[in-house]
């Protein structure tokens, strides 16, 4: 099992569990798990997670304790593809995961139900997936938790070219 400690809104890992592969090395050297990652583990068992004064933090007081509002459908996609055996990663964007399958890297905005999103920032997220040689892919999670995952690509129509009839 890994133990963690959160500070101030991070969550450093100070014993590392065998095969821990979540999380990133800060600046000083430290393993630094995202929310969602130590959300993921608290669920499965596989982190131990106390707070400066050495309480142990639960999984519903972590959630209480981030207050982010996108933490809840990040950790509900993380999950889903964590069980379906997908190599996830946390994305540098807000609300981006990135699933590594093979040879193939997928970048997926992940996004609640209802929530307004313009076509012109789709257009951005699928160019700069395309951009960086990335598959683009949205996960839409409604409000009981279910998950639907929309494989997009970029369309380019070629100009349509206008014939006189006679």
């Amino acid at each position: 099992m890994t133990d963690a400690v959160l500070k101030k809104g991070r969550i450093v890992v100070v014993k590392k569990g065998e095969k821990l592969r979540e999380g990133r090395v800060s600046e000083e050297g430290v393993r630094e798990l995202h929310p969602v990652e130590a959300a993921y583990l608290l669920y499965t068992g596989r982190l131990r997670l106390v707070d400066e004064a050495g309480r142990e933090v639960s999984f519903a007081e972590l959630f209480r304790r981030i207050q982010d509002g996108n933490l809840w459908i990040l950790f509900i996609v993380y999950t889903d593809l964590r069980k379906r055996g997908r190599k996830v990663r946390i994305g540098f964007k807000p609300n981006t995961l990135y699933i590594d399958r093979g040879s193939e890297t997928i970048e997926m905005l992940v996004l609640e139900e209802n929530t307004y999103v313009s076509p012109q920032e789709v257009i951005e997220f699928v160019n700069s997936a395309v951009n960086k040689g990335y598959r683009p892919m949205i996960a839409i999670v409604d409000m009981y938790g279910d998950i639907t995952y929309y494989d997009v690509s970029k369309i380019v129509f070629k100009p349509i070219k206008r014939v006189q009839s006679v």
